[in-house]
C-alpha cells in the first residue's frame, strides 16, 4: 500500500511528495483546503489501485476495508490528519467512555 501511495504522488512536486509520506502539510503554497482536497482524492486513488491488485482469495472485503480505515483514520499512515476516509466503507474506529478515539499515535515521518 505504501508503495502504492508513493505512485499516486509521483507526478507531483517534491514538497507535495515529502509532505504526502510524511503526513503533514506542505510548508507553504498549498491552502489548507486544497491539501486536504489533494489528499481525499489521493486516498480514494489509493483505495482504486489497491483494491484492483487484491487478492481476493486471500482478504475478505471487510478485512480490507477495516486495513483502510485504520490506516486512514486511526494510525494517520496515509494523508496524516488531512485525510478522511468517510467515503469508506468499514467499521467505525473504536472509541473509549468518554468518546477518544482508542489507537497508535500518528505515523512519523
Amino acid at each position: 500500500l505504501v508503495d502504492y501511495w508513493r505512485y499516486i504522488f509521483e507526478a507531483d512536486p517534491p514538497s507535495l511528495r515529502i509532505a504526502a509520506a510524511c503526513g503533514t502539510s506542505p510548508a507553504r503554497g498549498f491552502p489548507p483546503a486544497a491539501w486536504r482536497a489533494h489528499v481525499g482524492e489521493a486516498v480514494g486513488a489509493l483505495r482504486q489501485v489497491a483494491d484492483a491488485r487484491r487478492m481476493r482469495e486471500l482478504y475478505s472485503a471487510s478485512t480490507y476495508d477495516r486495513v483502510i480505515w485504520d490506516l486512514v483514520e486511526i494510525y494517520h499512515v496515509f494523508g496524516g490528519v488531512n485525510a478522511s476516509s468517510a467515503g469508506l466503507r468499514g467499521p467505525m474506529p473504536p472509541r473509549s467512555s468518554d468518546g477518544a478515539l482508542i489507537g497508535a499515535p500518528a505515523y512519523v515521518c
